[in-house]
């Protein structure tokens, strides 16, 4: 989780409400054994190495006038 935070920059982790032993482990064992390495981290100025080109990226693209399911069908406005 450490190198998720520090590489990517992933700030929150989903776990289970059914489960709540897995987050009463996660409260007092995976988020403070994290915290350490990354606060680390950010003390020697490290961060996220994806950079707004790389992101820009995975962005979702706009369709060009006439592609898509929607084009082949003349009944869609």
């Amino acid at each position: 989780m450490a190198q998720l935070t520090v590489e990517v920059g992933t700030s929150a982790y989903l776990l289970p409400s059914e489960r709540p032993e897995l987050i009463r482990t996660f409260a007092e064992e995976a988020a403070p054994a994290t915290r350490e390495p990354v606060t680390a981290a950010r003390a020697r100025g490290d961060g996220p190495r994806t950079s707004r080109a790389m992101a820009a990226g995975y962005a979702p693209r706009r369709r060009r006038p006439g592609t898509g399911s929607a084009a082949a069908r003349p009944d869609t406005a």
